[in-house]
């Protein structure tokens, strides 16, 4: 039987911290949907800038410009808070523990990382103050509440790209319009949605499915521009390990740094919407 040292466990760590951070950048779903920031060395907080618009006038040939754009620029602080999760991991576990033991660990930890970004970024969505136009919590996602919200939208001079998270059950008539309506979607993407369950764009919007973020029946998403929403970030997840020679067992510590903040509010619009069947 091969002996547990100190050495194989920080291996195991290592690893596991690896893979993590790894999944979590690539399968983060609505941290991939806001702008993002690392925090600067020595600050403990991260400066999202909100710049104001400028128009440029005619001249004529040789005309001096005398009018002053009035450029504007503010700045959004998020301060980073910390979070974390603590697992046992026995000797007997890893003894015991099937070849993928690392993967299996490591995906356990970024989806809970993963879960905890997406929730916190979704309580945002109810805080944008304009709400699209038709929109109720009695009412399920329709084409025309999605247009309307995405005609808001563009009205506030947001860029692209566009967000729509969506829970699967607010989804169901998504896929049911992609499947359907001749007119707005072609063969090709109603056979992605139908074989593949994918959720093509819809106007320009990205809708996004959320499958882990629990909610009730009735709630709150939103159509949102990648420059909506800041996230400040000190490091995505940190794992760290403590011997407990009592339990014959390493007690495994994850943490993550890092808030989420609504950076402009003028480029969400809050959808109320259905969220059961």
């Amino acid at each position: 039987m091969a002996e547990i040292t100190t050495s194989s466990i920080d291996s195991l760590t290592q690893a596991v911290k690896e893979a993590s951070n790894l999944n979590i950048l690539t399968n983060g779903v609505l941290a991939n949907t806001v702008k993002q920031r690392f925090v600067p060395k020595g600050k403990k907080s991260c400066s999202f800038p909100v710049w104001g618009s400028v128009a440029m006038a005619s001249y004529g040939e040789a005309e001096e410009i005398t009018a002053s754009a009035g450029l504007s620029v503010s700045a959004v602080e998020v301060t980073p808070t910390r979070h974390g999760l603590l697992e046992i991991v026995s000797d007997m576990s890893i003894y015991a523990g099937p070849a993928d033991f690392v993967d299996s660990l490591s995906l356990k930890f970024s989806a809970a990382a993963i879960a905890l970004q997406n929730t916190d970024i979704w309580a945002l969505l109810a805080g944008f103050s304009t709400t699209a136009t038709g929109a109720s919590t009695s009412s399920a996602l329709t084409e025309d509440i999605i247009l309307n919200a995405f005609t808001q939208l563009q009205a506030s001079g947001a860029k692209g790209p566009y967000y729509l998270p969506v829970t699967p059950i607010m989804a169901a008539p998504l896929m049911k319009l992609y499947s359907t309506n001749t007119n707005i979607v072609g063969g090709d993407i109603r056979n992605a949605v139908t074989t593949r369950g994918e959720l093509p764009q819809i106007f320009g919007v990205q809708p996004v499915l959320v499958t882990d973020v629990i909610l009730g029946a009735t709630t709150n998403t939103a159509l949102y521009s990648v420059d909506a929403i800041g996230m400040a970030v000190n490091y995505l997840l940190n794992i760290e390990t403590q011997r407990s020679a009592q339990r014959s067992s390493d007690l495994m510590v994850a943490t993550s740094v890092y808030a989420v903040a609504e950076i402009n509010d003028a480029y969400g619009i809050t959808i109320p919407v259905k969220n059961a069947r």
